[in-house]
């Protein structure tokens, strides 16, 4: 269910929405907790947001990176900094992409949660 893959949490302050993608391997999967992301990131005032997104183990294709480089895009007024966490470094060179194309210089990859947090907590 979408909704058990997202979680909005406060830490030190700061506003966060981590998305749940782990191990996806179909598109519908992806669209099903995006368009519900989507919902919850536009509840928030611009800049406001911190998001950790989890696609370790997840299948990325151009497909995927389609889908979220509209997702990125259409909420990079909410979102002040983004962290991605990947299984390797072959993952990390097909999101680097999505990056680019939505024009979301404030985000970076990791191989875990709690470093992706750590960096978040220090870009504000």
């Amino acid at each position: 269910m979408a909704t058990d893959r997202i979680q909005e949490f406060t830490l030190e302050g700061r506003n966060f929405v981590y998305f749940d993608l782990s191990g996806f391997r179909d598109i519908g999967e992806y669209k099903a907790v995006v368009e519900l992301a989507a919902g919850i990131i536009a509840k928030h005032a611009d800049g406001s947001l911190m998001t950790v997104t989890n696609v370790s183990n997840a299948w990325v294709n151009t497909d995927v990176q389609a889908l979220m480089t509209r997702f990125m895009s259409a909420n990079r007024p909410f979102v002040k900094c983004g962290a991605v966490i990947c299984s390797d470094t072959a993952q990390m060179a097909m999101l680097k992409p999505i990056f680019l194309l939505s024009k979301r210089g404030n985000m970076a990859c990791f191989y875990t949660r709690e470093d992706a947090v750590q960096w978040l907590l220090k870009q504000s």
